[in-house]
């Protein structure tokens, strides 16, 4: 008997823990192939049988390409700690507020509408825009952001991606992070320079030894 959709509660164990889409496929593919075979004058049991068989054929093909996806895309994610409330050896730092407040503004409920790209420096590669950000968010003192890749279409600067992108990759601990920002509200006192209100434009990965503020990373995951 067809199933009624990706929730219909008699779906096979096999199938009924898997993500909504995946359901909602093998269902389709179940019910197609069991009417097509009564259409053809196939016994009821004959058709269920050829219905589990191609569906569930379906579905380990799925699941092969979602591991191949995942896989594809591990390397072309990057985890950076950004910044933090720390003092910095140039003697700034910024409040932990401003840092929540930036974040926030990133965010529309559960979408994330920031624009800011990921840049390297110090490297032959010097200012290749090599990713953008797409997450961001606060780990106590940590603004943390993951960055993804970028794709162009011009192989010559595509080389330079990738080259930039492999340079992080082999070296994991040698990495840390600055961001160019302009500051909205700040103070000044004897030890340096505090930004309370912030406005950050992009993110860049350097040397950890050049870095103004050391306790910052970025790894290709």
């Amino acid at each position: 008997m067809p199933y009624s959709g990706a929730n219909d509660p008699s779906l096979p164990s096999n199938v009924a823990a898997r993500a909504p889409s995946i359901r909602a496929r093998w269902v389709r593919v179940w019910n197609g192939t069991y009417n097509s075979c009564l259409a053809q004058d196939g016994k009821p049991d004959v058709c269920e049988t050829l219905a589990f068989q191609v569906a569930n054929a379906q579905l380990e093909d799925d699941e092969k390409h979602l591991r191949h996806s995942i896989v594809k895309a591990a390397g072309d994610l990057m985890l950076i700690v950004t910044s933090n409330s720390y003092q910095d050896r140039e003697g700034e730092w910024l409040t932990t507020q401003a840092l929540s407040e930036w974040v926030d503004s990133q965010w529309d409920g559960d979408k994330y509408i920031g624009k800011n790209y990921l840049r390297i420096d110090r490297t032959r590669h010097a200012g290749v825009k090599m990713g953008e950000i797409i997450w961001s968010d606060m780990f106590g003192p940590f603004l943390v952001e993951v960055a993804r890749k970028r794709y162009s279409g011009v192989p010559a600067f595509q080389l330079l991606i990738n080259q930039a992108w492999d340079m992080v990759r082999k070296e994991p601990d040698g990495w840390g992070a600055s961001h160019g920002f302009y500051s909205r509200q700040r103070t000044r006192d004897s030890e340096g320079i505090v930004h309370h209100i912030i406005d950050k434009r992009e993110t860049t990965v350097l040397r950890r030894m050049f870095a103004a503020n050391t306790i910052t990373s970025a790894k290709v995951v």
